[in-house]
């Protein structure tokens, strides 16, 4: 009571046409702010940063990420 091999077949249709995805594109939107986002500079170096109308937030920002590193012990 075997399966005779020659018996069986399987059989393989192969196709040079792409299989293309059946789900839903969804377009990306970034928003209107988008290039306003691009177009702003960060300062490059520290004298920079520290000139910048910015430089408390700056301050801030990296007391916080030191505070981060240090309480997780990296």
């Amino acid at each position: 009571m075997g399966v005779n091999p020659s018996s069986t077949s399987v059989t393989h249709e192969e196709s040079d046409e792409p299989r293309w995805s059946k789900r839903a594109r969804v377009v990306k939107d970034f928003g209107s702010d988008f290039v306003t986002y691009n177009i702003e500079d960060d300062p490059i170096t520290f004298k920079d940063t520290m000139a910048s109308s910015e430089a408390k937030l700056w301050k801030e920002a990296v007391k916080s990420e030191m505070d981060s590193i240090v309480s997780n012990g990296t």
